[in-house]
């Protein structure tokens, strides 16, 4: 007899990604972690990098732990972790767009962006997508548990 799965691909996935933006989320507060720690700012222009090469702020870290915490809460369930993964990553596409069209010296930079920043808002907004649509298998994963009781 088989036992159907405790969770579904697409949620251990949204659990992994979910600590992966809450680590990347603290280490932007981390001193040597991130460089010139002592110019981080709350938001806008910030001289901190995380790992040299990433634009940070306060803000920015936040944005990355919030979308550690709801990836967590959201890997609860199938549905939820889908829907986290399809709509996290359209915006972290927006913010490639966003970072793509902005004068990065502007005030409308205010999530500290640089061309690292925008490739890796890119690549991980398309990643997020293809998880929830591809990781998502069947539409209804109650009618494979079913099928597998019997």
């Amino acid at each position: 007899m088989t036992t159907a799965p405790k969770y579904m691909a697409v949620q251990g996935a949204a659990l992994i990604v979910g600590c992966g933006l809450l680590l990347i989320g603290v280490l932007g507060f981390i001193p040597g972690v991130t460089s010139d720690f002592g110019h981080l700012q709350w938001a806008g222009h910030s001289g901190a990098k995380l790992f040299g090469i990433f634009a940070v702020s306060g803000l920015h870290n936040l944005v990355h732990l919030t979308f550690g915490v709801i990836g967590l809460a959201m890997a609860r369930t199938y549905a939820a972790s889908r829907a986290y993964f399809i709509g996290g990553g359209l915006v972290y596409l927006a913010l490639w767009l966003h970072g793509l069209f902005i004068d990065h010296g502007s005030s409308a930079n205010f999530i500290p962006m640089n061309g690292a920043d925008n490739w890796l808002h890119l690549g991980l907004g398309a990643v997020m997508v293809l998880l929830g649509l591809t990781l998502a298998g069947q539409r209804d994963p109650t009618k494979r548990r079913a099928k597998i009781r019997a």
